[in-house]
C-alpha cells in the first residue's frame, strides 16, 4: 500500500499530543533494535514516568512470550513507554488494550475488540449495525465471522524497579502484501480497515490521550472492569488457553477485576492469570 509522507519525528508527534504526562518527553529514532530496549535503558538512567520512545522501524521487535514482532519501516506505530509500577500487570494490560482499541476507533476503524489479555483485533460480525458502530460492542452477544489482529501490547517489569516498560505495536499503513507470509491470513491494519490515509502521529496522540485518562482513573480507584468485559472478544466463547506446554480448553466465562480470565471446563471454574488464547470455531 502506498503511503503519504508520514513522519514520526518529535515535532510531528508533539504537534498532536494533548496529554499531561504520558508520552512526555518523546524520543524519536529512525531504526532501532527494539524500542523496549531503548526505553528500558532510559528508565534505568532515571527517565521519568511517561517517557516515550518511537521508531520508524525495529530490527528485532518482540511481542509477548518472546515472539518476533514484524516492524517494517514507515508502516506502523512501534512505541514503548515508561509507566508507574503501582498498577498490577493484568490491570495495566487491559487498560492499555482498551485504550489502543478506542484510539484506533477514533481514527475511523470499526469493530475493534480485545482478545485477552492484550491483543487488539478487528472483528467482522453479522450484528454490527449503524447504531453500534464506533461504540464498545457486547461482543459475547455478537455473531462474529472472523477477527484479524491490528495491534498488540507487551508489559515488562524488572525486578525491584519501580516502573513498567510497555511496548505497543499498531499496524497502520500495511497493505495485504506487506505482512510476512505467516501473518497474511490473521493480520490487518488501520489503512485496510478504513480505506483512508491516517497520520501515525495523530493516531499515536489519540491512543495516548485515551490511555492517560484511563490510567489516571485506575490510579484514583475507579474500576474499568465493565469496559474490559464489553470490549472482550473471548467472553462466552470456546477457547484454548496455552501456558507453555499446558493447554486448557473451555468456555471463557469472566474477566475478574485483577485482569485474570475465568474459564469453565465441565462445570469447574479455572482462573488464568497469564497465557495465550486461541479461539475454537472462529476464524482468526
Amino acid at each position: 500500500m502506498t503511503t503519504l509522507h508520514d513522519p514520526l519525528t518529535v515535532d510531528a508527534v508533539e504537534g498532536y499530543l494533548a496529554t499531561r504526562w504520558l508520552g512526555r518527553p518523546c524520543h524519536s529514532f529512525g531504526t532501532v533494535s527494539s524500542t523496549m530496549d531503548v526505553a528500558r535503558r532510559l528508565a534505568g538512567g532515571g527517565a521519568p514516568v511517561g517517557t516515550m520512545v518511537v521508531a520508524d522501524a525495529q530490527t528485532t521487535g518482540r511481542g509477548r512470550q518472546g515472539r518476533r514482532w514484524s516492524s517494517a519501516s514507515g508502516l506502523g506505530l512501534w512505541v514503548s513507554l515508561i509507566f508507574p509500577d503501582d498498577i498490577a500487570s493484568g490491570v495495566l494490560a487491559h487498560v492499555l488494550a482498551c485504550g489502543v482499541a478506542e484510539g484506533i476507533e477514533r481514527c475511523g476503524a470499526e469493530g475493534v475488540a480485545v482478545k485477552w489479555p492484550n491483543d487488539v483485533l478487528v472483528a467482522e460480525t453479522n450484528t454490527l449495525d449503524a447504531a453500534s458502530k464506533n461504540q464498545p460492542t457486547m461482543w459475547p452477544d455478537a455473531v462474529v465471522r472472523s477477527a484479524r489482529k491490528i495491534a498488540g501490547i507487551l508489559v515488562e517489569r524488572t525486578g525491584s524497579a519501580r516502573y513498567s516498560v510497555v511496548g505497543i505495536g499498531v499496524n497502520v499503513w500495511h497493505g495485504m502484501t506487506d505482512f510476512p507470509q505467516d501473518l497474511a491470513d490473521t493480520a490487518t491494519s488501520v489503512a485496510l480497515c478504513t480505506g483512508n490515509p491516517i497520520s501515525r502521529a495523530r493516531l499515536l496522540a489519540e491512543v495516548l490521550g485515551v490511555m492517560e485518562r484511563r490510567i489516571d482513573a485506575v490510579r484514583s480507584g475507579i474500576s474499568l472492569v465493565d469496559e474490559w468485559r464489553r470490549r472482550s472478544l473471548v467472553l462466552g466463547r470456546l477457547v484454548c488457553v496455552e501456558r507453555g506446554d499446558d493447554r486448557l480448553i473451555g468456555r471463557a466465562a469472566e474477566i475478574q477485576p485483577d485482569g485474570s480470565l475465568v474459564v469453565t471446563v465441565d462445570g469447574d471454574s479455572h482462573v488464568v492469570g497469564s497465557g495465550s488464547v486461541r479461539f475454537l470455531g472462529l476464524t482468526e
